[in-house]
């Protein structure tokens, strides 16, 4: 802490000196108002001692800096090494090193505004004053209204550095502006003691902000900090709901205050009361975190109604970008409307009546869906607008993977897979990129499928992640996924006409590609060499093919 305090003196002097060599600067001698002891040197002689007094509390700075970094990390690991616990979390002596220094800086810098106002109540009494009123009265006032309100209490956390800049420039002004009254109205101080309380009050409510602001940080990592510097205290994760939480909008009692304007909104329902409502909710498993879903049934029409976190209103606006105008065929609720709720996005979905595909069925009907899927054609303004700001396989795809893969190749067959996928990577790009596209939802998973009662028709219930890709991508593998995939191939050529002169290889090399992009995103690298072995079997096929037919084609010119 000494050495911070004495860092944080070395650099206010380095930016203070320089401020009297310009006043040297514009003056013939030695002005009467600097200090006695100054009056001795030559004007030239002093200058120059004041430039390498500049010099020297700078470089006394820098060294203390670099000091303060090896103190700090020395005096934080021996802090970890006698509590003699586990690995808490990654970046454990990252957070304990910058919590050691933190606190070290917040404190010197109290200290340092403690210090400052001591001497100006030395030099400049009534500027003391100004300055020491202005910090109680925004302390007390910020805490009282952070106490009594909840709504400005989130607002200051989640703007707190900008809104105590704000109160740092305030106070400097506060101070700047008695400076200018003192001078035109009242008893001035000298010119050296002015500039000494602009800079104190300057570089005074600074420490004081970055003080207040890194206490508040590491009082939000509180938990972490007992377990790794405390011995008694094991890392404890404990997440509170706050009121008017993600969380406390989905609770009994509460979820109805949405649910119920939603369905007056956009579906001309006359709901009932909200206790009601809240009483005949169901919840439905959404398929991603943070976001909540409910049934809502009355009079044979289902409808489900859906809230999403604080940071999941992207994924709310791209489901919505697909469901408001959903193309023809796809086994998709129906899209009634979207609004907001406090910070939250939600929107309402009405379904046939029916019920959730139980777990033990829905592999049994998954390849149904699968196959809709690929015989919905897309509209061309939805196909340019997502290839404008997103990216499909063959563009992803990179030399990157084979690399990675050459790590865990082992038998011969798997190296001679991975050199032809090698020579082959562009050509295999190339035709992957002229296949049409399929929506591809990772969201058809046990518990996300609805059927219909009286039709059977089958829909995917959540549409969050849906993503463009070739035609093929995403389709299982394993057991007869292929032989699904080859039936539906074959019908999807009767309902697209982009489809009719896609060969069946292309959508299997789009599924293996596809499956070889996920065991090298998850690192299953055994089975990424397997699936590329596969990969190149089928393109392997293709490969000849081509050559065969050049050699035709040249045989009869």
């Amino acid at each position: 802490m000494l050495l911070t305090l004495f860092s944080q003196i070395a650099h206010l002097l380095a930016f203070l000196l320089p401020l009297k060599i310009v006043i040297l600067l514009g003056s013939e001698g030695v002005p009467r108002y600097f200090p006695p002891s100054f009056a001795q040197f030559d004007r030239d002689l002093l200058m120059v001692i004041l430039g390498i007094a500049t010099v020297g509390f700078f470089v006394a700075h820098t060294l203390a800096e670099r000091l303060i970094d090896w103190v700090t990390k020395s005096a934080a690991h021996l802090l970890v090494e006698r509590n003699k616990k586990l690995v808490l979390f990654e970046n454990q002596n990252q957070v304990a090193e910058g919590a050691y220094q933190g606190f070290a800086r917040a404190l010197a810098g109290l200290i340092f505004c403690f210090l400052a106002l001591i001497a100006l109540a030395w030099v400049y009494p009534e500027m003391a004053m100004v300055m020491g009123g202005y910090l109680a009265l925004v302390t007390v006032l910020v805490l009282g209204i952070c106490s009594h309100s909840e709504r400005t209490r989130d607002w200051v956390s989640s703007n707190l550095s900008g809104f105590l800049a704000n109160l740092s420039a305030l106070g400097f002004f506060c101070v700047f502006g008695y400076l200018v009254v003192d001078f035109v109205v009242l008893q001035p101080p000298g010119i050296l003691t002015a500039i000494l309380a602009i800079l104190a009050g300057r570089q005074s409510f600074g420490r004081v902000a970055a003080a207040a602001g890194g206490l508040y940080r590491l009082y939000g990592q509180r938990e972490k900090l007992d377990a790794i510097f405390f011995h008694g205290r094991p890392l404890l994760r404990v997440v509170a709901d706050k009121p008017g939480s993600f969380w406390q909008h989905l609770a009994p009692g509460q979820r109805g205050k949405w649910v119920a304007p939603l369905l007056r909104e956009f579906c001309d329902v006359e709901t009932p009361a909200q206790e009601e409502i809240d009483e005949k909710l169901e919840w439905q498993q959404p398929a991603t975190l943070n976001v909540g879903a409910f049934i809502y049934r009355k009079q044979g029409v289902v409808w489900m109604a859906k809230l999403f976190g604080q940071k999941k209103g992207g994924a709310s606006q791209h489901e919505a970008t697909l469901l408001a105008d959903a193309p023809r065929g796809l086994p998709a609720p129906e899209f009634q409307g979207s609004s907001q709720y406090d910070a939250f996005s939600c929107g309402v979905y009405r379904l046939a009546p029916g019920k959730v595909v139980s777990s033990q069925h829905h592999g049994s009907v998954r390849f149904q869906v699968y196959s809709e899927l690929l015989s919905v054609e897309l509209p061309k303004p939805l196909v340019r607008r997502y290839l404008r700001s997103m990216s499909t396989l063959p563009h992803r795809m990179s030399a990157t993977w084979l690399e990675r893969l050459a790590v865990a190749v082992v038998t011969p067959e798997q190296r001679r897979s991975l050199k032809g996928l090698s020579l082959h990577w562009q050509g295999l790009r190339d035709l992957l990129s002229a296949l049409p596209l399929v929506i591809y939802n990772p969201s058809l998973k046990p518990g996300s499928l609805w059927q219909a009662e009286s039709s059977g028709d089958l829909c995917i219930l959540h549409w969050e992640k849906w993503s463009l890709e070739p035609v093929g991508a995403g389709w299982p593998l394993g057991g007869k996924a292929l032989d699904q995939l080859l039936e539906a191939h074959e019908q999807a050529r009767k309902h697209r006409k982009s489809m009719r002169h896609c060969p069946f290889e292309h959508l299997v090399l789009a599924a293996l590609a596809f499956e070889l992009e996920q065991h090298v995103k998850n690192q299953k690298l055994d089975m990424a060499a397997e699936t590329a072995k596969q990969l190149w079997q089928t393109l392997e096929g293709l490969v000849e093919v081509n050559k065969l037919e050049k050699e035709l084609g040249g045989s009869d010119h």
